[in-house]
């Protein structure tokens, strides 16, 4: 994380630089942007691996929440106030934008706590780690299907961007109005993060998941009947309400029951698919909105939510998810099963090992391998077994 920020840091320092001096170089431009961006990527992952070491797991959902309400927040007065800053001197926002990430570099020194257990580390080939995260969040099928449900919703709700805005602009808008359409985001998404930890605490996953999904589903089909550009970005606003309440009990389970070994690597594969599509949907969309128009381009995006939501409802996986009370993190990396050719990493055996049976007969998980009582009724969600053989555990 201190690596990301000081290389975004420098890179932004740069930009600003080369604005104050009159030296812009386009592909600066273009290379400080994706450094930027990779940055965020990466300190994104680390953040969300690190946080079960921070933060109790019976407050996880809170502090999503407020990092929601941060970001949502930022994301509000953040334009704005670069387009005044711009408008004062070309480098000052870039400049404003550098020392933001020194701040950020200081709170982290002053965190006084481990990002993560003590743990031998090991030479893995990097695709051998990032094959361990996919094939363990594979073979856990509650946190497979809400992942890519989080894919569904996250390729619907941005590409409903430029499609909020051809609409807009159809229907007259300025520039200015087009920008006031687009900050209602942050207000609803402010506004969902505000209340999240009060309902991600009285919703179910099933309840979440599905209120989530059904309410962009419903508003959908709302942008092709309004012409007035204001309740284009009301509608398109509501859609983020509900998501800050899914998304804190979403990353709370991944907390509770990914082993910290594999957080980095499970938090990385779930952000690909999360945001890997998002660019060739939003070129398939405006291919759409060019050759087709702006209604069967939406009716196309709530045919894909509304099966979505489907899944949402009728999933048993979803449906049979313990509470997140009922859960904690678990320091091992239990494994449902492996292919015939697939030898496990150092951190898949070293937590196979740890799950091994003391003695003769059936290995059955110990407190160490974050379980208790094993049961073969236990729902998927509760049901884990080791690399080593192990039995029907029922999570806590």
């Amino acid at each position: 994380m201190l690596v990301c920020q000081i290389g975004r840091a420098l890179a932004v320092a740069s930009l600003a630089t080369a604005i104050g001096t009159g030296h812009v170089w386009f592909p600066l431009i273009l290379i400080v942007f994706f450094l930027d961006v990779t940055g965020s990527i990466f300190f994104t992952v680390a953040e969300r691996s690190a946080l079960p070491q921070l933060v109790p797991s019976n407050q996880m959902r809170s502090a999503v929440s407020q990092n929601q309400a941060r970001e949502y927040g930022s994301s509000l007065i953040g334009r704005p106030l670069g387009g005044l800053f711009f408008s004062l001197a070309q480098a000052l926002p870039f400049l404003i934008d550098a020392c933001s990430y020194l701040f950020s570099i200081a709170s982290l020194l002053l965190i006084g706590r481990n990002f993560e257990t003590p743990r031998e580390r090991s030479a893995t080939p990097l695709l051998t780690e990032i094959r361990d995260g996919l094939v363990w969040l594979w073979q856990q099928p509650f946190l497979r299907t809400i992942s890519l449900l989080v894919t569904a919703s996250d390729i619907n709700v941005n590409a409903l961007y430029i499609v909020v805005i051809v609409i807009a602009k159809r229907h007259g808008a300025s520039s200015t109005l087009i920008g006031g359409i687009v900050a209602f985001i942050g207000v609803g998404g402010l506004i969902g993060a505000t209340i999240a930890p009060w309902t991600s605490r009285r919703l179910s996953a099933r309840a979440a998941i599905a209120t989530t999904l059904l309410t962009m589903t419903l508003l959908l089909p709302l942008l092709l009947v309004t012409k007035t550009p204001i309740v284009l970005g009301l509608i398109y606003g509501a859609m983020f309400v509900a998501y800050p309440t899914w998304s804190a009990i979403h990353w709370a389970y991944f907390a509770a029951l990914v082993p910290d070994q594999l957080q980095g690597r499970v938090q990385s594969i779930a952000t690909l698919l999360s945001l890997g599509p998002i660019p060739i949907a939003v070129l398939l969309v405006g291919i759409s909105l060019q050759w087709l128009g702006s209604t069967p381009t939406v009716l196309f995006l709530f045919t894909g939510m509304l099966f979505a939501s489907l899944i949402a409802l009728t999933n048993r996986h979803i449906r049979a998810a313990a509470p997140l009370s009922e859960l904690s993190p678990s320091p091992t990396a239990p494994i449902t099963s492996q292919p015939a050719d697939w030898k496990p990493s150092v951190a898949l055996t070293t937590a196979a090992r740890n799950c091994a049976p003391s003695g003769g007969g059936e290995a059955r998980p110990s407190s160490n391998c974050g379980f208790t009582s094993p049961t073969a009724s236990a729902s998927p969600l509760r049901r884990t077994a080791s690399s080593c053989g192990t039995a029907s555990a029922r999570a806590r």
